[in-house]
């Protein structure tokens, strides 16, 4: 019986240890967020006027997003969910349906990656008290 305790309690402890590190790194957040166009050109089929809008698009989420990182949470919140609303409408603008719901789930993607989810999710939390 001391065993089957002890082994149950081991265990308890193991999984609160790995829920902790789980907790830890989802408020890791990664501010670097790089979109590979030549791959995203590849995997979407974009064409050249495409491409070159979503470059350009690209690379202001990239700064756009390094410049969020302020000590304030709500206004880094605002600042990355303008970018993204920016990011995105450009995308719909030149793609095709089908291309902006692929490009959708690669930027849903990305920001989970990334953490930047959590800080998305900040904005909607704060609005909601």
């Amino acid at each position: 019986m001391k065993k089957v305790f002890f082994m149950a309690a081991m265990m308890f402890a193991a999984a609160s240890m790995n829920a902790g590190e789980k907790v830890k790194k989802q408020n890791d957040v990664d501010f670097n967020v790089n979109i590979n166009v030549r791959s995203l050109t590849r995997y979407l089929n974009l064409d050249v006027e495409q491409r070159e809008a979503m470059e350009f698009a690209s690379e202001q989420l990239r700064s756009d997003v390094l410049s969020s990182r302020s000590k304030n949470p709500a206004k880094q919140s605002a600042r990355l969910n303008k970018s993204v609303i920016r990011n995105i409408s450009v995308a719909h603008k030149v793609m095709t349906p089908e291309q902006y719901r692929n490009y959708l789930a690669i930027l849903n993607q990305t920001f989970n990656n990334k953490g930047l989810d959590s800080v998305l999710y900040y904005q909607e939390t704060a609005n909601n008290e």
